[in-house]
């Protein structure tokens, strides 16, 4: 936790001056508070800043005691990584094989998106005999 000062500084303040490594860090802390609100709060928001927060949250798993804090800042790193690491996939495997392996990657990977872009793409033609 933190104490009554931080908090006082952090939220008292005008939230335009907060910068966003400070903001980051009370979302962290935020994710052990006793509230579950607080900490599912936290929780979108350190998702929705994404790849910036992602060095603060892996710092924050391998350092804390607090086993909430470290499996929520583990859940978002994974929930942050995936669609990186999907669209490095997708990226890889149009290489190898053009745009159509590309959209069958994404049927894979991309759900809806993936269905789309195969339907808008034909199927490669049978090899001649």
């Amino acid at each position: 936790m933190f104490s009554a000062f931080t908090a006082a500084t952090v939220f008292g303040g005008d939230p335009g001056d907060e910068t966003m490594t400070a903001r980051i860090q009370c979302l962290i802390q935020q994710l052990g508070d006793n509230s579950y609100a607080k900490r599912g709060a936290a929780n979108r928001e350190l998702q929705s800043i994404g790849e910036p927060a992602l060095d603060a949250l892996r710092k924050a798993a391998a350092a804390t005691d607090d086993a909430e804090v470290r499996g929520r800042a583990e859940r978002i790193i994974e929930a942050v990584m995936r669609p990186i690491r999907v669209a490095a996939a997708m990226k890889e495997l149009a290489k190898w094989e053009g745009g159509w392996l590309g959209g069958a990657a994404m049927l894979l990977f991309g759900g809806a998106a993936g269905v789309i872009a195969l339907r808008e793409r034909p199927p490669p033609a049978p090899p001649e005999l």
